[in-house]
């Protein structure tokens, strides 16, 4: 039946190619476990990069969403767009003086010194305009703070709506964990 070298070619031949299988096995986990933690990576810094850009805040049939926050010195900038999703035009109006505000991570309250809506000027405690359906407005708050604050807990913003036609309604939305980017001086 089998020779002596009959066997051990085989077994010789079996073990190259036991091997050979082993050893593209383990390229094959290897490369699927490296697939895996880049996806992790991706995924964190996914997280990450989301967690910075854009918030969005929908109620009252308004959607909010905060383009992100610029500093040059002291004065920052929190730039948003804020989109009527009803389908009628609507008022709409920006409060700033002692009612929009942020609170850093050490619980430093800031008041809002400034804010308009696209090219409307505002006034000594508002800034209003007409928000056509779908169409975005840009909007901005300033603000003026120590260069030591780079990380809001929170921005409040208190706006106010005519709901009926008549009638109009006061509403605060929060945006979270807010990172200041710095811009060049």
């Amino acid at each position: 039946m089998f020779s002596g070298k009959n066997i051990v070619g085989f077994f010789g031949v079996s073990g190259l190619l036991l091997g050979s299988i082993l050893n593209n096995l383990d390229i094959a986990s290897a490369k699927q476990v490296n697939h895996k933690v880049s996806s992790i990576k991706i995924a964190q810094s996914s997280a990450s990069e989301e967690s910075n850009s854009k918030k969005t805040v929908e109620e009252n049939d308004f959607k909010f969403q905060l383009q992100g926050c610029l500093r040059k010195n002291q004065r920052v900038s929190c730039n948003f767009l804020i989109t009527n999703t009803d389908n009628v035009n609507r008022w709409f109006r920006l409060n700033w003086m002692n009612r929009s505000r942020v609170i850093d991570t050490n619980g430093n309250d800031y008041k809002v010194k400034l804010v308009t809506i696209g090219s409307e000027k505002p006034s000594r405690t508002f800034s209003r305009t007409t928000l056509v359906p779908g169409v975005p407005m840009k909007a901005s708050f300033i603000l003026e703070l120590s260069p030591q604050v780079n990380d809001f807990a929170v921005l409040e913003i208190e706006y106010q709506y005519v709901y009926d036609g008549i009638n109009s309604k006061t509403n605060t939305i929060p945006f979270r964990d807010i990172k200041v980017s710095n811009t060049e001086s």
